[in-house]
């Protein structure tokens, strides 16, 4: 799991993962955008993707 991130960027990436739900759930992002993003999120977060989400 993400042992490597301080518990600041554990709350940075769960707050920017809220975010984009609320987002999608307003429908002010396309589900491709969403994906996309939440990808980039997840790469900036752990590079070698060892990062396990529950989306």
């Amino acid at each position: 799991m993400m042992k490597n991130l301080s518990g600041k960027d554990h709350a940075s990436l769960a707050y920017g993962l809220n975010m984009l739900r609320l987002l999608l759930s307003m429908k002010l992002i396309t589900e491709e955008e969403y994906n996309n993003i939440v990808q980039l999120q997840a790469e900036h977060y752990d590079p070698q993707k060892k990062l396990c989400l529950f989306l």
